[in-house]
């Protein structure tokens, strides 16, 4: 009776593991549809000390000048060292961290946390006001919205691992095997046979 209700625990733990795996894995899928689903718009870029110039967001890279306005995405993660102050600038991070609340941003370090700083501005979110001016760090893979869902991804493929392999199941149930042997066998043949049984059972 011990073994039959440990291996319905160990059946319902496996269920719980695999729907968690589902969990990341729709996040995953959902994160991958919102890259492929951007916009790729123009941005105005000032390179190499020339003057400002509309290119493509993919074509940018660290080092480059760039300027947002309100509504846009912004098109990697920048350095803010410019803003327009009659209005300020503030973003909408809630694609990178959940927060529907627009954030406002500055010119100046605030934290040493790059995530909590407010001279930082991240790709994939939103300017919701006000005007800026910042120098690209990081684009594509390399900024935090990429970093991110490479976490997942990496998350998602481990946890199916072992979640989705039978032989996670099937170890986890012939542990189980061994001790309920054990504790069945050992009040009437005593601890070393039960052990010796147990190691067979497993």
């Amino acid at each position: 009776v011990f073994f039959f209700f440990q291996a319905e625990d160990g059946i319902r733990d496996a269920q719980e593991s695999r729907g968690l795996g589902d969990v990341y894995k729709r996040q995953e899928e959902a994160m991958k549809e919102m890259f492929a689903s951007m916009p790729q718009p123009q941005v105005y870029c000032r390179r190499d000390g020339l003057g400002w110039n509309q290119i493509d967001t993919t074509l940018l890279v660290p080092g480059d000048l760039v300027r947002v306005q309100p509504g846009d995405r912004i098109p990697a993660d920048l350095l803010i060292v410019s803003i327009h102050i009659d209005h300020g600038f503030k973003v909408n991070n809630s694609a990178l961290t959940g927060e529907l609340e627009p954030l406002e941003r500055t010119t100046y370090c605030t934290a040493e946390d790059a995530t909590e700083t407010k001279n930082l501005a991240f790709f994939g979110t939103f300017c919701e006001q006000g005007q800026c001016e910042g120098i690209v760090l990081r684009t594509g893979g390399s900024t935090q919205m990429g970093q991110r869902t490479r976490e997942a991804e990496n998350e998602t493929s481990s946890h199916q691992d072992e979640t989705e392999n039978p032989v996670y199941f099937l170890t986890r149930l012939a542990g189980v095997a061994g001790v309920a042997v054990f504790v069945v066998a050992a009040p009437l043949w005593g601890i070393q046979q039960a052990a010796e049984l147990m190691v067979g059972a497993t």
